[in-house]
């Protein structure tokens, strides 16, 4: 699941090492562990890249509304 992260270049590549490297450094694999890892190295981009990712991220984990008028 990870590496379709960096194929639909939700991340730049540059970082599927270190959001690799804390993923599996700790104890939580599941899918909210990776958003963990993913989302502490996402916060190092800059800001219009950082908003981007988070979002795109969010959707790709079905984070968020679905219905985008929804209250």
């Amino acid at each position: 699941m990870e590496c379709a992260i960096f194929y639909r270049r939700l991340l730049p590549t540059r970082m599927l090492i270190p959001v690799t490297d804390s993923y599996l450094s700790k104890e939580d694999r599941t899918d909210w562990g990776l958003l963990n890892a993913l989302t502490l190295h996402a916060k190092n981009l800059p800001p219009n890249g950082n908003i981007r990712a988070h979002a795109q991220l969010g959707r790709y984990f079905g984070l968020g509304k679905v219905n985008l008028y929804a209250c």
